[in-house]
């Protein structure tokens, strides 16, 4: 139970049922303290119609189990004054997104989500010698908010069969094995000392550390320096940052430069379609269902490109059978082109990917993976002998034109020397992830556009 929310609630009813509005009280409670949490009227109430049977919605119980545990001293003045607002006139107050106190107290409750995944992922235990006690684990951690009620449930469900305590600097729980305890919390310098538990997690951390996807900022956001002190992987972190360079390149080292070792020369569609699940220039392809070719005519006039299969034309092992390949094809048929004669690729080969536990989440390609990726498209080019080039999406311009493009404003015919025209285009999905249905209207009318742009110059070559 989140300290001072039964307290809150409780009070929160009784001042609706006596029509207390939220301007005449003024709210107080010390975290840790014995005594109540409680609502104290700023003089004599105004008026207002008392509540007789109080509401609150699913979504507002939700968000007051998080926000209650925030720091801000406004935190209950606030839950009191939605909770009001819902029992006055809004009861679907929660759903409106953008009030400004709805959006507030989904702040609170965000920031204590985001400080308990936190405060789970950096305790770091360390071993106590007790000869007069069984086997006992302390960690110390500095949370952002008055958290460990949060969190602990989850700590006695992990470490249920060993004995722990967990400090911070204002509170504490203590794990028996049967039942969980709170109390104050202790200085960082009275938490234990370094123990040999912490080279276990510096050799755990050095061999999952991947030099070549080094993000400072990311890892920062991640992992704050605040919580550096008590993480001992955090102690080998810049030295893994100075050897970052030499490891990458020596991983670059065992590795080809590009697929151009797996493509066979002067190759006909067929001849490519089969050697491509050969390929190892990159591991992506081992970690999808393989890689997907492309397909269409081998004299099409027409070569659409886009970035890389999704999860659908991964399973299928087909390009533009998902979701996006039915915003092209509506495209395509209203730009007057028969899908069938088109070549339909990707500039990467492979699903790039994510696993949650509902789904495969798309992962942009980088562009060193588009580079080593890039031999099989000029490969499915010079073989189509394609009159016009459609690159759908920032990925495929870039693997076409060497360089970055944004997309929105540099839409239109490029020079190349891959093929007589080119022509850079918004990619189907991008129309799926629009704000509303005007703005998909909008995007769908640009892509139609470019298409009958495309099929107006391929008809320019006989």
């Amino acid at each position: 139970m989140a300290w001072g929310l039964e307290a809150f609630r409780d009070t929160a009813r009784q001042l609706l049922r006596e029509g207390v509005l939220p301007g005449d009280i003024l709210w107080r409670g010390a975290r840790m303290e014995q005594e109540s949490m409680l609502g104290e009227l700023l003089g004599a109430p105004t008026a207002c119609q008392p509540v007789e049977h109080v509401r609150a919605s699913r979504a507002y119980m939700d968000a007051i189990r998080k926000a209650a545990y925030h720091s801000d001293p406004q935190r209950y003045a606030l839950m009191y004054r939605v909770l009001w607002r819902i029992n006055h006139g809004c009861p679907e107050l929660m759903k409106h997104i953008g009030d400004a106190d709805v959006d507030a107290l989904i702040a609170l409750e965000k920031e204590v989500r985001r400080d308990a995944h936190k405060m789970k992922a950096f305790v770091r235990f360390k071993r106590v010698e007790d000869a007069a006690a069984p086997e006992t684990f302390v960690a110390w951690h500095r949370p952002d908010h008055p958290i460990v009620e949060v969190v602990a449930p989850f700590f006695q469900d992990r470490f249920r069969a060993m004995n722990f305590t967990i400090f911070t600097p204002t509170e504490s729980v203590r794990w028996d094995g049967h039942a969980l305890h709170f109390g104050p919390g202790i200085p960082r310098e009275q938490a234990p000392a370094a123990d040999e538990l912490d080279e276990m997690w510096r050799t755990y951390y050095a061999s999952i550390f991947n030099p070549a996807r080094i993000k400072i900022r990311a890892m920062q956001s991640e992992m704050p320096q605040k919580h550096w002190q008590t993480l001992p992987e955090a102690q080998i972190i810049r030295q893994l940052l100075r050897q970052a360079p030499e490891r990458v390149r020596a991983m670059l080292g065992n590795q080809p430069e590009t697929a151009a070792a797996f493509v066979p020369e002067q190759a006909s569609l067929t001849q490519l379609a089969r050697a491509l699940p050969a390929c190892l220039a990159c591991q992506r392809c081992t970690q999808a269902n393989g890689a997907v070719p492309g397909e269409g005519p081998p004299r099409a006039r027409i070569m659409l490109v886009g970035e890389q299969p999704g999860d659908q034309e991964d399973l299928v092992g087909r390009p533009f059978v998902g979701p996006a390949g039915e915003v092209l094809n509506q495209a395509l048929t209203m730009a007057g082109i028969e899908r069938s004669q088109c070549y339909l690729t990707n500039a990467f080969k492979a699903f790039k990917h994510a696993h949650t536990p509902e789904r495969r989440l798309h992962q942009t390609p980088s562009p060193a993976e588009l580079a080593v990726c890039k031999p099989w498209l000029l490969a499915e080019i010079k073989a189509v002998s394609p009159h016009v080039l459609v690159a759908l999406g920032g990925s495929a311009a870039l693997a076409t034109m060497g360089r970055r493009v944004a997309v929105l404003r540099e839409r239109g015919e490029h020079p190349t020397s891959l093929a007589p025209h080119l022509i850079v285009s918004a990619h189907p999905a991008s129309i799926l992830r629009a704000p509303s249905e005007s703005m998909r209207q909008h995007h769908m009318a640009l892509l139609i556009r470019d298409l009958r742009a495309a099929a107006a110059l391929a008809a320019q070559h006989p």
